[in-house]
């Protein structure tokens, strides 16, 4: 899944665009991966620029299978910002289960100083070794390397960071 302010503009997501700008690559990196833009017509960008103001779709979800419940939160342009807050699910598929209950993550924020030195230390070892890529870079390599990267971060987290669970009982046990 690939979120953010892209910056680029299309009329692929944005009817209202009528200036197609930055939009090149997107376009060839979502056939290419067949991904789906999540967004609907909502813009998800305020803009002003030489007395003129305006909206747009900039800020983009892409995923390369279908998810449901996109939308923008309410009143999360009065935050100061000028992009909108988007929001949407995704089914995560299952990690671990033991006894009724879920890992579906780590809490990061809460770990102490000293493990998260040893989770760097860690990933330095899980890496010693691994080639860099590079401009040469293919998607196979590209794809190799964030899967081996997600399996390495798993195995880190794993040893040093505290489990999230949800279990039938409560958001969280």
């Amino acid at each position: 899944m690939l979120v953010g302010d892209f910056h680029a503009h299309s009329q692929r997501w944005d009817p209202r665009c009528t200036e197609w700008r930055e939009a090149a690559d997107w376009d060839e990196i979502i056939d290419e991966y067949r991904l789906v833009i999540g967004n609907d017509d909502r813009p998800t960008d305020y803009w002003m620029r030489n007395e003129s103001q305006g909206v747009s779709i900039m800020d983009l979800t892409l995923a390369n299978r279908l998810f449901g419940n996109w939308t923008i939160l309410d009143g999360s342009h009065a935050m100061g910002s000028v992009h909108e807050i988007m929001e949407w699910e995704v089914e995560m598929e299952k990690q671990k289960e033991a006894g009724g209950t879920l890992v579906v993550g780590w809490n990061v924020a809460a770990m102490l100083l000293e493990y998260k030195l040893h989770a760097e230390t860690l990933c330095r070892e899980q890496a010693r070794g691994r080639a860099e890529l590079g401009e040469e870079s293919t998607g196979g390599n590209v794809e190799s390397k964030a899967k081996w990267s997600q399996k390495a971060l798993c195995k880190v987290l794993d040893a040093t960071a505290k489990k999230i669970r949800i279990c039938a009982q409560s958001k969280r046990c």
